[in-house]
């Protein structure tokens, strides 16, 4: 555990302390009073055994992901401090005998707790790499109105999309041709109008992860400059998949599209004529 990440001299720790050690101080009140009336069947011998979970949570799974990544990230204080919240107020409300001596107390209590734990989440969603996925450029290739293929570039992300942004990386995904029109260099052209966005938004490097064993993507991305980058890994199918990456530069911005590239009309097939 490093000083960086857990500063016990920062006031967002004294706070999640003193959170936390009210609620336990809270519960264990209640279950030493059993014969207040406040606590007459409200099972508060269960709270004070299920409460204190939540306010652990947090922790364990900041020190599991810290020792897994070999380093431990800033610890993340709003989050854990909304998730203890509601049970502390639930808990209060309770010692205090809210629930039963002020008529609109329990309606509130349930929107102010369902408040703090939608803050929570969104604390939860900004520590996970969806919740920071910056959009940093998108094509759609078109032919009369009918989409035929697009390509999407997001904000790259340090260890692999679990750490903090990359700056001037776009992480290249989504590259899709429809199937009927591969062969008619549309993926080519795709990928090549998203590199020239994405250098104008000024990022200055792209990658991409592809399958080792798609010949057809891997020599459309050589193609377009992408040189392996000597890392491998497996998707989630298990499959062996390998890292391209490649500069972008101001001759990229040639092909910029502004986000739309219009794909010529499929050339009719050639037919022969019908002899006798």
């Amino acid at each position: 555990m490093n000083a960086v990440a857990f500063s016990a001299r920062s006031p967002a720790f004294w706070l999640n302390l003193a959170v936390k050690g009210a609620l336990v101080g809270l519960l264990l009140f209640s279950v030493s009073r059993p014969d207040l009336p406040q606590f007459a069947g409200k099972g508060m011998a269960t709270r004070a055994l299920t409460y204190p979970l939540a306010a652990l949570l947090v922790p364990v799974a900041w020190w599991l992901v810290g020792r897994r990544r070999g380093r431990f990230p800033a610890y993340p204080y709003a989050l854990d401090i909304l998730l203890v919240l509601p049970f502390l107020i639930d808990t209060g409300g309770n010692a205090l005998d809210l629930y039963d001596s002020v008529a609109w107390w329990d309606d509130l209590n349930h929107l102010v707790n369902w408040a703090i734990l939608t803050a929570a989440c969104g604390q939860l969603l900004l520590r996970l790499p969806v919740g920071r996925l910056t959009l940093a450029a998108l094509v759609v290739a078109a032919d009369a109105g009918a989409v035929v293929g697009m390509a999407v570039g997001v904000q790259g992300l340090e260890d692999d999309g679990a750490g903090p942004p990359s700056a001037g990386l776009c992480f290249v995904t989504m590259v899709s041709v429809a199937p009927d029109r591969w062969g008619e260099g549309i993926g080519g052209r795709t990928v090549d109008a998203l590199l020239a966005e994405a250098r104008s938004g000024g990022y200055d490097r792209a990658e991409l992860w592809t399958r080792a064993d798609n010949r057809r993507a891997r020599g459309l991305y050589e193609g377009r400059g992408f040189r392996l980058a000597g890392r491998e890994s497996a998707d989630a199918d298990g499959e062996r998949i390998v890292l391209y990456a490649r500069r972008l530069g101001d001759d990229d911005v040639a092909n910029a599209s502004d986000g739309c590239l219009a794909v010529p009309p499929r050339a009719a097939p050639k037919t022969r004529p019908h002899g006798r």
